[in-house]
């Protein structure tokens, strides 16, 4: 394939997924479920059930991205809203940090 033709269908995906992901975002709300975040800049698409870190590694974030929209606009409760902190936040309480250690929020306050 030609390196023209690549940026083309590359060019093509960013804006599919740009356009997909404003989509779903206005779908499931536009907003972060627990704290009412609006800028779409920081909000994250999150698994209700969790599984989202398996789900990532079995298919493309192109997929990933249409499956998300699919179920946003069909309704499915698989999916929610949230802000980057309250999705670090539910992560933490839930023991979904990969490993890496959540300092408390007590701990590490003088």
């Amino acid at each position: 394939m030609a390196a023209s033709t690549r940026l083309v269908i590359n060019a093509y995906r960013r804006r599919t997924m740009a356009r997909l992901r404003i989509e779903a975002i206005s779908a499931l709300g536009g907003r972060c479920r627990r704290c009412g975040f609006a800028d779409h800049r920081a909000l994250q698409f999150d698994h209700v059930n969790g599984g989202g870190q398996a789900a990532r590694k079995r298919t493309s974030p192109f997929q990933m991205l249409r499956r998300i929209w699919r179920a946003a606009i069909e309704g499915t409760p698989e999916y929610q809203l949230l802000c980057a902190n309250c999705n670090w936040i539910k992560r933490a309480e839930r023991g979904e940090t990969g490993g890496r250690s959540c300092m408390n929020a007590t701990e590490g306050v003088a």
